[in-house]
């Protein structure tokens, strides 16, 4: 993340400024709108992609979040006018049915094209602490990234787009840990479930 940003700063003071780095052809395109058609999207339509990493891992559990958490953004996003895809895995905790969300990994057009398609067409894409972010930062798309660990990944993302960690309380102090020091370079580097909890570390997702 922070060589990335060394990068960003680099082009910014030699104006150089990429509006997308990939463009999906308009046969794919096309084959992807109309089996997205089925489910309610038409190219005339805005959504957003979500993808909430579920891994489940002790390793690092402090990466995951409760789908769940997420409805109240779902429901605004469709009462805004758009329409919401939430991408992932079939190991996925299903969630409810909502007119205006399309539940993907369950659906019958899933696969890696599609994956792709989405990522290029969202309007902007709400992202954990997982790989799937990156595809529509590739083509240009914002993302807001909630509940987001380890935080020096912070420093890779553009001015457009907007990050919120988890809530880190010191057991040890009983407090909450300042945003600064959880923007620093010992506790942003934590990437285990276990250095939290050596550290007397609990971590809260957001609402």
């Amino acid at each position: 993340g922070i060589a990335i940003n060394f990068i960003n700063k680099e082009f910014r003071k030699k104006n150089i400024f990429k509006k997308t780095y990939f463009k999906m052809n308009n046969k794919d395109k096309k084959s992807c709108y109309k089996k997205l058609s089925k489910y309610g999207i038409t190219k005339n339509d805005w959504f957003v992609v979500i993808h909430i990493r579920e891994n489940k891992s002790d390793l690092d559990r402090f990466r995951d979040s409760d789908p769940m958490t997420y409805l109240n953004a779902i429901n605004f996003i469709i009462s805004a006018g758009g329409k919401v895809v939430r991408v992932g895995n079939s190991s996925m905790t299903k969630l409810p049915k909502i007119k205006g969300l399309i539940d993907y990994p369950f659906t019958s057009i899933k696969n890696n094209s599609m994956d792709v398609f989405l990522a290029s067409e969202c309007k902007f894409c709400i992202g954990t602490a997982s790989g799937y972010y990156s595809l529509p930062v590739f083509f240009g798309k914002p993302v807001l990234m909630v509940n987001y660990l380890h935080t020096l990944e912070y420093f890779a993302l553009r001015e457009k787009d907007i990050f919120l960690p988890k809530k880190l309380f010191s057991q040890k102090n009983k407090r909450l840990i300042k945003l600064k020091d959880v923007f620093g370079l010992k506790v942003g580097n934590y990437v285990t479930s276990s250095v939290y909890k050596k550290n007397n570390i609990l971590i809260k997702d957001n609402t």
